[in-house]
């Protein structure tokens, strides 16, 4: 069973929007196939372990402007967490199809940051609600639980980019599939879930899922100035015009 998630309903309801709002924006990051190269270090490896088509990638990784700046993120044992924001590619073209949207977590045993001379961390689980609708015309809305994950390797790439290999249980609206080979990339501040196409009837396209790893305190920090904005909503607000 999927544990209760301890952020505060208004808290949801507002990263919700706010991960379909970057899926949206990031339509031009596809066109362009400026998408980071490690992204896709789980899509290879799944690629090849699945006997999968291998589709060329570029590894450009570009920079927004002068005033982007580069997070490293050293998270110690305990619970990693973000939000999922993410565009999933039609099953049959390469074209977006459905926006992702929702609330991840992992939990482990130490850093899931290091490098190959360092002890390997243990994930004892991940979880995930994967919201999904239609890019289109925001039609067929549905969501999606993550659970039972079963850590079977882990993979150091770099200091900080780490790939973990495993299975775990996925929850559609008409199915309950157990087993689920799983392919789990975090690179900085990004992560990338690439669920097995053919486990999952093809229900998430070719590609992975993406989203933001976020430390707890800025969730909380996000927590505490949507709570103020939503309770003023629900009083009428401020007025305006």
């Amino acid at each position: 069973m999927m544990k209760s998630l301890s952020l505060h309903d208004i808290f949801t309801k507002g990263l919700l929007f706010a991960a379909t709002f970057f899926s949206v924006a990031a339509t031009g990051v596809f066109a362009s196939s400026a998408i980071p190269g490690q992204q896709y270090l789980s899509l290879a490896f799944a690629q090849e372990e699945l006997d999968l088509p291998v589709s060329d990638t570029d590894t450009t990784n570009t920079t927004a402007g002068a005033s982007a700046t580069t997070t490293t993120n050293n998270f110690t044992e305990g619970t990693t967490a973000g939000i999922i924001a993410s565009l999933q590619l039609a099953p049959d073209r390469p074209a977006p199809e459905w926006v992702s949207a929702g609330y991840w977590e992992i939990e482990s045993d130490m850093s899931l940051f290091g490098d190959a001379t360092e002890t390997e961390p243990t994930v004892t689980d991940f979880y995930a609600i994967v919201e999904m609708t239609r890019l289109d015309d925001g039609t067929f809305r549905h969501d999606h639980r993550f659970s039972n994950f079963r850590q079977s390797d882990i993979l150091f790439s770099t200091q900080n980019t780490t790939t973990i290999n495993g299975t775990m249980t996925v929850i559609t609206e008409d199915a309950h599939i157990e087993n689920v080979p799983t392919y789990i990339t975090l690179q900085n501040s990004l992560i990338s879930i690439f669920v097995d196409p053919v486990a999952t009837n093809n229900h998430f396209g070719p590609t992975p899922i993406t989203g933001v790893i976020m430390a707890s305190e800025h969730l909380q920090e996000i927590s505490n100035v949507l709570a103020p904005l939503a309770a003023a909503e629900g009083t009428g607000g401020a007025g305006g015009g």
